[in-house]
């Protein structure tokens, strides 16, 4: 083996990058090849790892050079091929035993950073995956216990109004009627009415104007203009009183309209 040859190869390579003004730094970051390594390329040690990955620095490195890209690996080959060639001792070849083998230290490195960031990353998801959940059961906790309280004194309010609907209810119940008249007025309306046996009570309606009444045997009506008012007894239709602008005098009965008069 020359190594005087691969020192030498390693000064070329060297001369060439430094011709350059390449950083070996910045070369390693580009290759992902560790600086050491590169370092023992440019120092002719070619044997600080198995054969198959030196051949792959050595290429790398030496494409990051440019220019003569080509003359430097062809020498390269050339000198690893005349140390590998076997030697002969009185005819008979002598059993190459191959070199020990070497840990592959950058694989182990890059495998090592993978999993360094693969823990990293799988730490932080769990952490912001709790972080989440822990904000979501707040928010439902806070929703659930505010939507309680408003349930609660919204029952409270509907008893309330309840009891004092049940109070006003108990303490007048009106005693129930047989008849109930309703009034609508069309126009202006002038009209008179007795409920029962009761005073007549006057009125002037208004175009749109309701009014109701309850009697338990009859209404005495009076009414200014038969067209400007319309009348429903309990609920039925008494239809049209008269013209416009004329007087009608009637009783109103369970059975309708009874003694109509002009």
């Amino acid at each position: 083996m020359d190594r005087n040859k691969l020192r030498q190869f390693g000064f070329e390579l060297k001369q060439e990058r430094e011709y350059r003004n390449l950083k070996l730094a910045d070369i390693s970051k580009r290759t992902k090849i560790s600086l050491k390594f590169l370092e023992a390329i440019e120092s002719g040690n070619f044997e600080f790892l198995p054969n198959p990955y030196v051949r792959y620095f050595v290429k790398s490195y030496i494409e990051q050079l440019g220019g003569h890209t080509e003359k430097y690996y062809r020498k390269f080959n050339e000198l690893i091929r005349v140390q590998k060639r076997p030697h002969e001792d009185n005819g008979r070849q002598k059993a190459v035993t191959p070199p020990p083998a070497q840990k592959n230290e950058f694989r182990e490195n890059i495998e090592k950073t993978f999993k360094q960031v693969r823990e990293q990353h799988l730490s932080l998801v769990i952490s912001s995956a709790f972080l989440l959940v822990l904000i979501i059961f707040l928010l439902v906790f806070n929703s659930d216990e505010s939507n309680g309280n408003m349930q609660a004194s919204d029952r409270n309010k509907q008893v309330s109004g309840q009891d004092s609907q049940l109070a006003s209810f108990s303490s007048f119940v009106p005693a129930k009627k047989d008849l109930e008249l309703n009034l609508v007025a069309a126009e202006r309306t002038w009209m008179q009415i007795a409920v029962d046996d009761s005073a007549a009570q006057e009125f002037i309606f208004e175009r749109g104007d309701t009014m109701t009444w309850e009697a338990k045997q009859k209404f005495l009506i009076r009414v200014g203009n038969g067209a400007g008012v319309r009348l429903y007894l309990n609920g039925n239709d008494l239809g049209k009183l008269g013209q416009r602008m004329e007087v009608i005098n009637f009783v109103l009965t369970k059975d309708g309209i009874q003694e109509k008069r002009l």
